[in-house]
């Protein structure tokens, strides 16, 4: 009998290498949330990015929470207004910055270890009722806003407002150009040469764009405030929907890796979608039952650090990470209310027998899996 004993000390979950390799994945993601692991209540979590130093920065209107493996701290934000939906971050050019909806920008200042005002659009520009969506920061320093008062450009303390395309919903850069979303259009700008913007496709006004992004392909992808997902075609001159996508807010989107795209659906979960195909992969939802499951299913954000950690925002259940596992590995785990699977987290020991089952011992007694049905016994 071929015997293969481990000893585990850690509680939560066991990888089984050995005879991994021909059991069918089920892709189950296991979330640490990060109010369990430091003991903290942070919710409406809007956005995660990480700087150069390898820290991991989340944004909450409550306040900036910055992460290194087991140790955290939490920043407050010097508000000129108190009038604050939301704050999120953006990271360029070596500098953090945090801007929240009214147009409040701050940087955080590392020889200080806090964040300082930058600049108040709304203010600059007389508009108390300013709603940004997003910012992106070009080569030149110079701060690109979508708002729904068109297009605005903040070169130093200098602003430019571009009204004339009206509610600009979203933008994002690639390489030289600036992609923006209007109501009735997607448009690139050449900000690095004439400025000059060219309409690559008009669309209903109907659309509602809530995010774009560029994959790893150079492909762009279009989330929508409730009617799916779209990927612009090769040609550029038409959209591809993104089949069974629910009608819901889409907020985020990451890459995963080069066949596995990760969407973040307000109300909705994580959706994970084939690139290529376009085919639906799986769901990932919270579960009641399950402690490391998804918390909260309003994702507002998900970021892949390429460390092998990705993480997500939620409104309700404030951020938490996955680790990605290699396709080699197999990962058991019990889950509340379900027979089919392991009897408790605690594992003590492993064995494999000459049928290349697995016995495991755990705090509760045995569980035996079986190979060949993909089933526990315990």
């Amino acid at each position: 009998m071929s015997r293969h004993i481990y000893r585990l000390c850690f509680w939560v979950v066991v990888f089984v290498l050995a005879v991994s390799t021909q059991v069918k994945s089920q892709n189950i993601l296991n979330f640490q949330s990060l109010n369990e692991k430091f003991g903290i209540s942070l919710r409406e979590t809007t956005s995660a990015c990480m700087d150069n130093n390898g820290f991991v920065w989340i944004a909450s209107k409550m306040g900036i929470l910055r992460v290194v493996e087991d140790d955290f701290r939490i920043y407050q934000l010097p508000y000129e207004s108190p009038d604050v939906v939301f704050v999120k971050l953006h990271y360029a050019n070596d500098t953090l910055y945090v801007y929240s909806n009214n147009g409040q920008i701050f940087v955080y200042n590392a020889v200080q270890d806090r964040f300082d005002l930058l600049l108040h659009v709304g203010k600059k520009i007389d508009s108390r009722f300013l709603m940004v969506y997003n910012i992106e920061v070009d080569r030149e320093g110079r701060l690109w806003l979508s708002s729904a008062q068109g297009l605005i450009m903040c070169d130093g303390s200098e602003i430019t407002e571009l009204s004339k395309f009206g509610n600009t919903s979203y933008l994002t850069l690639d390489d030289n150009q600036l992609w923006v979303a209007t109501d009735t259009s997607l448009i690139a700008f050449d900000v690095y040469g004439s400025g000059a913007g060219n309409v690559v496709l008009n669309w209903d006004s109907g659309l509602g764009v809530s995010k774009l992004f560029f994959d790893s392909d150079g492909v762009l992808w279009i989330g929508t405030d409730g009617r799916g997902l779209y990927r612009l075609n090769e040609k550029r001159d038409a959209l591809i929907s993104v089949p069974a996508f629910p009608h819901k807010p889409v907020l985020a989107m990451e890459i995963a890796s080069d066949s596995l795209l990760l969407v973040g659906v307000d109300g909705q979960g994580i959706w994970e979608v084939n690139p290529y195909s376009m085919e639906i992969l799986n769901v990932h939802m919270e579960d009641p039952d399950n402690s490391r499951s998804l918390r909260g299913n309003g994702v507002y954000d998900i970021f892949n650090d390429g460390g092998g950690r990705v993480w997500v925002c939620t409104f309700t259940g404030g951020a938490s990470y996955f680790v990605q596992l290699p396709s080699s590995v197999q990962h058991f785990e019990h889950h509340v209310n379900e027979t089919n699977s392991l009897v408790n987290n605690d594992v003590n020991d492993i064995l494999e027998d000459s049928r290349a089952n697995l016995w495991l011992g755990t705090n509760n007694g045995i569980s035996r899996w079986l190979k060949s049905e993909n089933r526990w016994q315990s």
